[in-house]
């Protein structure tokens, strides 16, 4: 687990990441960001770039 800050657009943000493996293999990511407008502007960049 671990905890990160960034900046989308003009959006500050916080969050932490918690990382499940097994057997030296990544299973399950989990991320959760905040506060709700960074986590928007979060959602809407990243589906622009995967588009």
């Amino acid at each position: 687990m671990f905890a990160f800050s960034a900046r989308v657009g003009d959006r500050d943000l916080e969050g932490v990441a918690m990382l499940r493996g097994r057997d030296g293999v990544l299973t399950e990511l989990t991320v959760m960001v905040g506060p709700y407008s960074a986590a928007t502007a979060l959602c809407e960049r990243m589906a622009a770039l995967l588009a």
